[in-house]
C-alpha cells in the first residue's frame, strides 16, 4: 500500500481528533493491561486569567494529565511584572492541580524570558535544549507538588 503524508489545516479539526483519539485509545489500552488508573488519562484544563477591572493582567494555561501538571503558558504585562501576579497565577494552578491529583509540574521556558523565574518557584531544570533560538537555551523545568 502506498501511503500519502499530507499538511494538515486548523480546518481539519476532524482529522486532528481522530489523530488524539487514536493515541488516547492506545494508550487506555496499554494502562489497562498494566493495571494503570485510566482516570489518568483524561486531561483537565486549567485556564486562569488575573484581571484588575477590564483590564487582562496575566494568565495561565496548562493542563493535568497523567498526574502531571503541564504549565504551557503563564504570560503577565509588562508593566504589571514584579507585583506577585505570576506567583499568584503558578500558586492557583498548582493547587487546582494538586486538586484534581497532579503529584508533579513540568513547563518549557526559555532564557531570554525569565531565567531564574521559575527556579525561585521551586522547578529544577532537568533538560535542556541549546541554540533556541540563537544563544538561548529551551529549559525543561519540574516540581513535586505532592507526594
Amino acid at each position: 500500500m502506498k501511503v500519502a503524508i499530507d499538511q494538515l489545516s486548523g480546518e481539519e479539526q476532524q482529522t486532528i481528533q481522530a489523530i488524539e483519539a487514536g493515541l488516547q485509545a492506545s494508550n487506555r489500552a496499554k494502562m489497562q493491561m498494566q493495571g494503570l488508573d485510566l482516570g489518568l488519562v483524561e486531561r483537565h484544563d486549567i485556564c486562569l486569567a488575573a484581571r484588575g477591572g477590564e483590564a487582562l493582567l496575566g494568565g495561565l494555561l496548562g493542563y493535568v494529565k497523567y498526574s502531571w501538571l503541564y504549565v504551557a503558558t503563564l504570560w503577565v504585562a509588562d508593566a504589571q511584572q514584579g507585583k506577585g501576579i505570576g506567583a499568584a497565577l503558578l500558586g492557583e494552578a498548582e493547587r487546582r492541580a494538586i486538586a484534581l491529583g497532579a503529584k508533579r509540574s513540568w513547563l518549557l521556558s526559555l532564557t531570554l524570558e525569565a531565567p531564574d523565574y521559575y527556579l525561585r518557584h521551586g522547578y529544577r531544570v532537568f533538560a535542556e535544549l541549546p541554540n533556541y533560538p540563537g544563544d538561548h537555551v529551551m529549559r525543561f523545568l519540574e516540581k513535586t507538588l505532592a507526594e
